[in-house]
């Protein structure tokens, strides 16, 4: 959680301000009718595709600006993070950087780890353990932590962090979206001389190596994960290409579709889903429940909690709790 300074004041979107009626429109922080509400603010598709957070070495701890340290620059009291822009939300940091946008459904979507390997490293990675991630790092210098553990000299120069559109809901390392996080690459698997991996692909000394791409002008603040326009920048995610069929949700280059919802070119690559005595139903998503009336539904909400509010995309038992 952020602590603010005497006398600020911490607003709903986790941003300090020196008075209550500067923090942002709770209209703002509403996650759109098509999306859930994750634990740590995010606005995803379902809850299984919420952003998977950062975790620092043991050595280290995480810093208000994301970075993982055994000292951070806010302990150093002349150091703060950047304010957002005047009407503009702060969004949850799953990462690095201080991410501002219009609106908390407008945030750029968080990397998400598959089960297989449910640990954000510090760099660009995700490892079964933290023990498997790069080595703890301190020596960051002048550099300013942009999104998505990407780095520049000046958090002025942050480049736009990729959103991912409806139909490719599941963010992967190397900035691209698939539908769910096992359709990813694997995650780059770097040598020891060079152990940070960025999202480009590159393996480098120092996590700063890793620089943030293009800045979106605030007229089209959306950066897709293909580009459809000089910059790859939109007004809304629903411009964005994709080489998936939205409404048939048809598998890319026609490959087959597991009951876990994972791409392959065989169905015999598809892994035998057997679900565990306690949940012993296997639902159409290839979901385990307890029953067939315990699926979760098609808004992505869970059975006891079957509402989803048009307020704030949050589930709910009974309508009465919006």
């Amino acid at each position: 959680m952020t602590d603010c300074s005497t006398p600020q004041v911490l607003c709903m979107d986790g941003s300090c301000v020196a008075a209550v009626d500067m923090c942002v429109a709770p209209s703002q922080l509403a996650c759109a009718t098509t999306q859930v509400r994750c634990p740590n603010g995010e606005c995803a598709a379902s809850y299984g595709l919420c952003p998977t957070h950062t975790t620092c070495q043991i050595t280290a701890r995480r810093c208000r600006d994301g970075r993982c340290a055994s000292g951070c620059p806010e302990d150093n009291s002349t150091t703060t993070v950047a304010d957002c822009p005047s009407g503009y939300v702060r969004c949850p940091q799953a990462s690095t950087g201080a991410t501002c946008a219009p609106k908390l459904s407008q945030c750029p979507t968080g990397l998400v780890c598959p089960p297989s390997l449910p640990v954000k490293c510090m760099d660009n990675r995700c490892a079964a353990t933290v023990s498997d991630c790069a080595p703890a790092f301190d020596d960051y210098g002048s550099s300013q932590a942009c999104g998505g553990n990407t780095w520049q000299f000046s958090a002025t120069t942050c480049g736009t962090q990729v959103t991912c559109p409806g139909a490719l809901p599941a963010k992967c390392a190397d900035e691209t979206c698939r539908r769910v996080p096992e359709d990813c690459p694997a995650s780059k698997q770097c040598p020891a001389s060079r152990p940070y991996a960025c999202a480009n692909g590159n393996c480098v000394v120092t996590p700063t190596e890793c620089s943030s791409g293009t800045r979106c002008r605030p007229d089209r603040p959306i950066k897709c994960p293909m580009r459809s326009t000089g910059d790859g920048c939109v007004d809304d995610s629903s411009k964005c290409p994709t080489y998936m069929d939205p409404i048939s949700g048809a598998c890319p280059n026609n490959w087959a579709r597991c009951g876990s919802g994972r791409c392959v070119s065989d169905t015999q690559d598809c892994l035998d889903l057997t679900c565990p005595p306690h949940l012993p139903f296997q639902c159409a998503s290839g979901v385990c429940a307890a029953s067939k009336d315990t699926c979760p539904l098609d808004n992505g909400c869970p059975a006891d909690r079957p509402i989803k509010c048009s307020s704030d995309g949050s589930c709910q038992a009974v309508a009465s709790s919006w």
